[in-house]
């Protein structure tokens, strides 16, 4: 295996390359490998499923691109247009860096431009947020994995000293959890295609599909149908409607 190259844009040092032995062809991506992120609320578990589908797929063969939004701690007092601006014109700045690196190889993002829009965003309404978003012409993820939980089991997971402060917030937690599960529906980009992965399922499972719904196994697509259902089915956590038709 290949060693690891740190790619530097501007002041971002958090974009990681690791070449696999065999790159496979990009498939069917529009001539370049996919572009894939994973959302969710703190503590859900994005990172450490990001971190082991891109293990699994350097086994593959597969040269794969790690980095994450924001790249700095914003100044959390200028507001939330400010704020909102501030994390989308970073990835402005790193669209062409992005869209570079899909040529090579898996690019995936632990946050994205959906994050902005379950934390800046109003529930049921993200007009402002998506047309900044298209008139910045942002890359589009080809698939977004949206790592859920209810936060409120999540707090077990957060370390004593920050164990207060994340019980404080749950309400606001579970605010930016219904946004996301809002924006999955809405879904208010065409080129994006979502699933959900239980935070509080098995890891190791949720990444085994993750990885082949990233590499395209032809058996795993044939069987996605729309969305967050196939996932679902795998995890066990069928929706109440699909239980009420058995």
């Amino acid at each position: 295996m290949g060693g690891v190259e740190t790619i530097q844009k501007g002041e971002n040092k958090n974009v990681r390359k690791e070449a696999g032995d065999k790159p496979q062809t990009a498939g069917d991506w529009k001539g370049r490998y996919p572009l894939v992120c994973f959302e969710g609320v703190d503590l859900a578990g994005k990172t450490t499923r990001r971190e082991k589908a891109a293990e699994i797929l350097r086994k593959k063969g597969y040269s794969v691109f790690e980095t994450h939004f924001p790249r700095k701690k914003p100044d959390l007092t200028q507001g939330r247009d400010g704020l909102l601006k501030y994390f989308l014109m970073e990835m402005k700045e790193d669209k062409e860096k992005i869209l570079e690196m899909s040529r090579e190889g898996v690019v995936m993002i632990d946050r994205y431009f959906y994050s902005t829009m379950a934390y800046q965003g109003k529930i049921g309404d993200y007009g402002d947020v998506a047309g900044i978003i298209k008139d910045y012409e942002l890359a589009v993820p080809d698939i977004t994995f949206l790592v859920d939980a209810p936060p409120d089991q999540l707090v077990d997971r957060v370390r004593d000293t920050k164990r207060d402060f994340f019980e404080q917030n749950l309400d606001f937690q579970n605010s930016v959890r219904a946004k996301y599960l809002d924006i999955m529906n809405i879904r208010p980009f065409d080129d994006t295609t979502w699933f959900l992965l239980n935070g509080l399922g098995e890891k190791e499972e949720n990444v085994a599909h993750a990885t082949r719904l990233i590499s395209r196994d032809e058996e795993t697509w044939s069987l996605f149908k729309n969305g967050s259902i196939f996932i679902n089915r795998c995890l066990g956590i069928e929706k109440k409607d699909e239980k009420k038709e058995k």
